[in-house]
């Protein structure tokens, strides 16, 4: 669930074992994305926004377009603020409750919409945190305590809030980490 106006982002849903894919556009609208993933293997999720596109891409594949929009974000809202795995009570009142129970290896933000190619050039593939046009990478296996580190930007770190664990054990894509 989400409360806010504005940006855009990925839901799962989890129905019969597997995670159903929805995009969230201009923080109201839910589209599903009519993709599931199974559960227990690694997976690269990237959502591009183009001229108005939205585009979901899994495993290097297009398996959803849509054409929608991404309202931008207004006063009174944290323009810095992101979720990764799970609804925060400060920024969505009463869904504090709703969370991922997974492995994230790694999340990363671009400032321009990356092409299929490029998406697939780094498909499973740990970045360096130099790369053209990446405003920030959260390696989700590279530490302890509260924070991920941002290795783009480290004054970007973004605050572990609720009940997230470190990875600790298997290794998985891009030499991270799972449970």
């Amino acid at each position: 669930g989400n409360t806010s106006s504005a940006g855009f982002g990925l839901i799962g849903t989890v129905v019969n074992g597997s995670l159903e894919i929805e995009i969230l556009e201009g923080g109201v609208d839910i589209q599903d994305a009519g993709f599931a993933l199974t559960a227990g293997q690694w997976h690269n999720l990237a959502l591009t926004r183009d001229q108005g596109t939205f585009t979901l891409y899994v495993d290097g594949n297009a398996v959803y377009s849509h054409s929608g929009g991404a309202n931008s974000i207004g006063s009174g809202q944290d323009p810095s603020y992101m979720m990764i795995g799970g609804a925060s009570d400060r920024y969505a009142p009463g869904f504090g409750a709703q969370g991922f129970t997974g492995s994230i290896a790694d999340v990363s933000v671009w400032t321009t919409a990356l092409t299929q190619v490029q998406i697939q050039s780094i498909d499973f593939t740990a970045l360096t945190g130099n790369e053209t046009n990446l405003a920030g990478y959260y390696q989700l296996s590279d530490g302890s305590g509260t924070t991920a580190s941002n290795a783009v930007n480290s004054a970007k770190s973004l605050v572990i809030e609720g009940d997230a664990d470190w990875a600790s054990g298997t290794s998985g894509p891009g030499g991270a980490l799972a449970d």
